[in-house]
């Protein structure tokens, strides 16, 4: 793991960031409290440029989006009922803004239901603790790290923040292999809980398993998440037709679509139909087929 940088060296970054400033420019204007969270802190912290900007308020999502909307001349897709709003800025990428918020789940793999609540409790919500830290983008306030992420991240270890975890958002199981390809290791007890809970990915839904596949065959070693979801149960439950891809090939190939043409080709005839199950888009789905052909 690269060295960490300082809790300070973290705010200049951000004042440093354009789009960030520009985020908490408007906020103290409108006097909203807002918060950079997620994965966009761990990369500042690991001294990454961030391009994975998402906000979090405190009930006062609309006011702040409408506002940045105009300042970047973006598209904007609210979403009143859940609290959140998506700003589309041309060749650069998006800005998520969210009101703090809980999750409660009727079953394993369902969406969840919604209540707006603490920035505390929301942080409360995410996948692992190296993901659920927060960082002022108003006021001179310190980094919330409620779950010691910032140790956890220190030491390249992935953690959930709750035993019910992957039974509540069992595609958290995809998305700790994948963040283990990055270098980072699963501790034995969220291991152990991905196992017990494996039978869980089988309730999601094919988009969300093609959406978690994608990102993974989108890192730059997915041998290594896929070897550990074979590992733990998961490939079975769901990909069970694909046979598990020789890990030095896969790795080397220079594009999703030739990593996914890759898997599928063992399959022959039932290619076509497996990338079908996958509900690919048609412009993917095309351009594996091409690579097959």
């Amino acid at each position: 793991m690269p060295s960490l940088m300082e809790s300070e060296s973290v705010h200049a970054k951000i004042a440093a960031h354009s789009l960030l400033k520009l985020v908490s420019r408007t906020a103290e204007i409108l006097n909203v409290r807002a918060m950079l969270v997620g994965g966009a802190v761990r990369d500042l912290f690991l001294g990454h440029d961030t391009f994975d900007i998402d906000i979090l308020v405190e009930y006062e999502f609309a006011k702040l989006a409408l506002s940045l909307q105009k300042e970047l001349s973006s598209e904007l897709v609210m979403h009143p009922a859940f609290g959140t709003a998506v700003l589309t800025i041309p060749y650069v990428g998006h800005i998520d803004i969210a009101t703090a918020r809980t999750e409660t789940y009727a079953r394993a793999g369902s969406l969840p239901k919604v209540v707006f609540s603490s920035i505390q409790n929301d942080l409360f919500r995410r996948d692992f603790s190296i993901n659920a830290m927060a960082a002022p983008l108003t006021g001179s306030g310190e980094i919330i790290d409620p779950f010691d992420g910032l140790r956890d991240l220190s030491k390249g270890i992935l953690r959930v923040l709750h035993p019910r975890s992957f039974q509540d958002d069992p595609t958290r199981i995809f998305r700790l292999a994948r963040f283990a390809s990055r270098g980072l290791t699963p501790e034995n007890e969220t291991v152990a809980l991905a196992c017990r809970d494996a039978q869980n990915v089988r309730l999601i839904s094919i988009e969300r398993v093609r959406e978690e596949l994608i990102a993974i065959l989108d890192e730059k070693q997915p041998s290594i998440a896929i070897s550990l979801l074979a590992s733990w149960g998961i490939w079975n439950e769901v990909l069970a037709d694909i046979p598990l891809p020789d890990g030095a090939m896969l790795d080397s190939a220079s594009s999703v679509a030739s990593r996914l043409a890759l898997l599928v080709s063992p399959c022959g005839q039932s290619a076509k139909a497996i990338l079908t199950r996958l509900k690919l888009s048609r412009a993917l789905k095309r351009e594996v087929l091409t690579i097959l052909s």
